[in-house]
């Protein structure tokens, strides 16, 4: 991979309370981290470690997926020589910058990156702390995320980033209640999609599946519970295949 990521100098601290459930992060040695490293582990062992883009998804709200997006990289970044991106790919309902305790408003992001295609990268992702993690927030948000998302710039972008980074997590809206993660979902290598093992209905995750292009979707993660941190399990939808043999529309 590129060095082009050590050229990303911008550091970012919280200024408030990270999440507690963010335990790859906060207790990173705890037996909760270590659930989402056998995630990690059974994603690379599904794909045959060929994924470097992995867009994260749910049927709908509160079910899981920005805490499991925000957990899984921090899994990837804690990988001896995996530099990992975890982009904010919700420019409706953002939630990644608030879960590490920053201010929301006070970072661009991906929305001035599509809208402005020359902006410098180096400018809108940051270095999370000294680790491994670089976060790319939503920005400020868009009157029309959809119009956004479908431009070529998008497709532009993630094929920048991953020549920058070895992972990259992007966290989606839900797939039901809008169009914009189907965008996003056709430039990445694999998506998974959080159902909550309490609350999501059975017709809801068969929806969800519907929408998501079966030769993306990697599998199911089933978590207990959003309310506490969460217990992943990958249920999978499909042998993984190398990024080169999967077609790209």
């Amino acid at each position: 991979m590129s060095d082009r990521a050590h050229d990303l100098r911008l550091v970012v601290r919280p200024q408030r309370r990270v999440d507690g459930r963010l335990v790859g992060l906060t207790t990173p040695r705890s037996f909760e981290a270590d659930q989402y490293r056998i995630l990690k582990h059974s994603i690379e062992r599904q794909s045959e470690g060929e994924l470097r883009s992995i867009a994260i998804t749910s049927p709908g709200m509160g079910e899981g997926k920005t805490i499991t997006s925000i957990n899984l990289a921090a899994a990837y970044a804690q990988t001896p020589d995996t530099k990992t991106l975890l982009v904010d790919a919700d420019m409706r309902r953002p939630a990644i910058l608030s879960r590490l305790g920053l201010d929301p408003q006070a970072h661009a992001g991906l929305s001035e990156l599509l809208a402005g295609p020359g902006t410098p990268i180096d400018t809108v992702i940051g270095r999370w702390l000294d680790q491994n993690l670089w976060i790319l927030p939503a920005g400020r948000l868009p009157d029309d995320p959809y119009r956004l998302l479908e431009s070529s710039a998008l497709e532009a972008l993630v094929a920048d980033l991953e020549q920058r980074f070895d992972r990259i997590v992007f966290d989606l809206p839900p797939v039901i209640p809008v169009l914009d993660g189907r965008l996003v979902s056709r430039w990445v290598d694999a998506v998974l999609l959080v159902v909550a093992a309490k609350r999501t209905q059975r017709r809801e995750v068969e929806e969800a599946i519907r929408i998501v292009e079966p030769d993306r979707l990697l599998g199911l993660v089933l978590n207990e519970d959003d309310q506490m941190p969460a217990h992943p399990y990958l249920y999978s939808r499909r042998e993984g295949r190398p990024k080169e043999d999967r077609p790209r529309p």
